[in-house]
Order: structure tokens, then sequence, then C-alpha cells
């Protein structure tokens, strides 16, 4: 799960009403900046990015409510928000891993702060779900992966793949045998037998599915795939935004970025559902393949936090311009020299604050467990 997958390379503008895309070093401007999951309260609305000179930058919402976006290194950051002990390894962890343009992906931020949390950085209670997540996540990837195999089986009309004997969804694969540890070699040699022209070597097909498990797992894929995780948060935030009835601009913005949302998880899982064609895709233009499999999760990035806010909050507004933030630097301004003044205080934050902040990380916990009942939040 930790791997990084590549960005693309090329993409086609989509018009949505209300959306607009602008390019970027070949990268649509949704993968410039990521949510990060900060416990401080100062620091609630924060996205990040590779900075131009290596290392991260910080981009904040105005905390005075108006608009414009603040974009800060991290370490006159740091040095004026007194950030938890929880962040600053986070983006020590992540600063770590990302080398100059190479964008710190959602699919990376979680990875991180999964691994904080299971070590404890969030309280007992943030530790022991992490490692829920964890081995929930181990099962569906065995699965996913499994799943995989056997349609790639079916496809090719093998007659031993029978979902009674194979069905994953019921079983529990293990990696290291049985099925799931045979099946790359059986079906390497069936298909050398049937079309040696496009046959693939079995460690090729052990890894590609194992690549796309991984990738297929936010997107949801199989019996249940409604409740992977990316098609739920879309359920929530539909649901939020049809129950705080925000101003019509607004509300027109994060429609038509759902809809968006929808539109590349629907494409996404049309890909998956083909799996010839998917492993020939993962052959000739896997990094193409993995921009489209990602897509959904960086257009629903950050929008966990959305779901857990109160319409009320002072954050909201603030979160939601992030939200809609689309990579146009005329609304950035380079803010190093102003942090105080834009952070607050140099005091360290209170324990209050600091114990509200892990409440909503625990939260965010939770909801990567299940989808809370209509009307939380």
């Amino acid at each position: 799960m930790s791997r990084q997958i590549e960005p693309p390379t090329a993409h086609r503008p989509i018009e949505i009403p209300g959306i607009s895309w602008t390019a970027h070093a070949s990268q649509p401007a949704l993968q410039r900046c990521a949510a990060i999951p900060f416990t401080s309260p100062s620091l609630n609305c924060l996205r990040t990015r590779a900075a131009p000179q290596g290392g991260l930058e910080m981009l904040l919402s105005n905390p005075s409510g108006g608009r414009g976006i603040y974009v800060f290194g991290w370490q006159a950051l740091r040095a004026a928000a007194r950030p938890s002990v929880h962040d600053i390894l986070l983006v020590d962890r992540l600063a770590a891993r990302c080398s100059p343009g190479d964008p710190p992906a959602p699919i990376r931020i979680r990875s991180a702060a999964l691994e904080l949390a299971a070590d404890g950085h969030v309280g007992r209670r943030g530790a022991s779900l992490a490692k829920q997540i964890e081995r929930a996540e181990s099962l569906t990837l065995r699965r996913l992966r499994a799943h995989l195999l056997l349609e790639l089986a079916r496809s090719l009309h093998i007659a031993e793949a029978l979902p009674s004997v194979n069905d994953p969804w019921r079983a529990f694969p293990q990696e290291e045998a049985g099925w799931l540890a045979e099946a790359p070699r059986l079906l390497v040699a069936y298909w050398r037998s049937q079309d040696a022209g496009r046959a693939i070597q079995p460690h090729d097909l052990d890894t590609a599915t194992r690549e796309l498990a991984a990738l297929a797992l936010p997107l949801g894929l199989g019996p249940d795939a409604a409740q992977a995780r990316l098609p739920r948060l879309l359920r929530l935030a539909r649901d939020r935004v049809r129950r705080w009835q925000l101003p019509g601009h607004t509300d027109g913005q994060i429609a038509g970025r759902l809809v968006q949302a929808e539109a590349a998880l629907n494409r996404a899982t049309a890909l998956l559902n083909d799996p010839i064609h998917l492993l020939d895709r993962w052959r000739h233009d896997r990094a193409g393949l993995f921009a489209a499999l990602e897509q959904p999760e960086w257009l629903l990035d950050g929008w966990d936090r959305f779901c857990l806010l109160d319409r009320d909050s002072a954050a909201t507004g603030a979160v939601i311009q992030l939200l809609l933030y689309e990579g146009d630097n005329r609304s950035l301004r380079r803010a190093d020299h102003d942090v105080h003044g834009l952070t607050g205080s140099q005091q360290p934050p209170s324990p209050d604050s600091l114990a509200r902040g892990e409440a909503q990380r625990l939260k965010e916990l939770e909801l990567q467990l299940g989808e809370p009942e209509e009307g939380d939040g």
C-alpha cells in the first residue's frame, strides 16, 4: 500500500459546469496538492505539495474567511503555528519519502498517517482503529487479487475457474498457499497453450495483480464494491451537501466536483471489470492506467474531513475553499513573513484544542472502517 503510483503523463480536459482544469507540468491542477490529516487546530484546513526547491510546502485557506490561499514553507509554519508532535512526525515521514518534483499523492499521505496512528500517535483508540483498518485492508487486498485472477481465468474460459470453489469473497485466501499462490503459474501455462503471442510471465502476472489490487482497494470491486472507501465517501459528501443547503454558487461548484468524481469512479470500475484489457493496459500503458485508476482518489481527497465538519464551524468555509482549489496561482499568496498573524501566537495549542484535533482524526479513522448512520456529524 505504500507504493507510489506514477503521476499521469497526459490528460484530456473534462467539461463540467462550474469546474475548470488547468495544465501544469502535464498534470491536472488537482494533482498538485493533497490533503494532510493534521491534528493541530490552526492547521485544520491545510494541504501540501512538493516545493520547487525540494521538500514540502503548505497551502492554507485565508483564516479570516476571505478569499485567497496562502503558501508557507514548512519550517516557517512549524515555528509559528507550533504543530503537534503527530503533525511534525507526519511531515518528516512524508518529506523523507518525496523527492523534488514528486508530488505527495493521497495514497502516500494516507499510508504514512495510518502508520503513525498505528504507532500510537493519536492515542490508544487511534492505534486500535488503525490496526483494525490495516487488518481489514490486508484481507481485502488478498480477496481483490484473487478476484482479479479468477475473473481473468473466466475471461479465458478456463473450466476450473468455478466461483463455488474459488470464491474469494466467502473464503480467506492466503498468499502463500492454495489457489491464490498457484493461480499466476496455472493461468500463464493455460494462456501459452491457447495464445502464445499474448502470454505473460508468471512473475509479471503476480506483480500486475498485486499493483492493480492496491489501486482497486479504495474504488471497490466484487460483491461489496459499494462499501469501499471512495463510493462510501461520495455518498456521504452528497448527503452532507443535500442537508446543508449551501449558497447557490458554492453548492453548484461542489455538485460539479462530485459529478466529476463519480464519472472518474465509473471509468475506473469499468477498467477493472475488463480483466484482459486491464492486463494489456498494464503491460503497454502502465502510467496512463495508473492515472485513470488513481484519479477518483485525487478528486475525493480531503472530502472525509468535509463530511465530518459542522455546517456552522469556523473551519467549514476554509475547508471548502481548499477542496475547490484548482491550482490557479493567481489565488495564491506567499506568506512566510506573515505567518504569525495568520496562524495565531507562538504559544503551544492548549490540551483541550489538541484533544479536539485528535478526536477529529479518530472520526476520520472510524469513517474508514464504516459509514456513519444518516444524520451523524
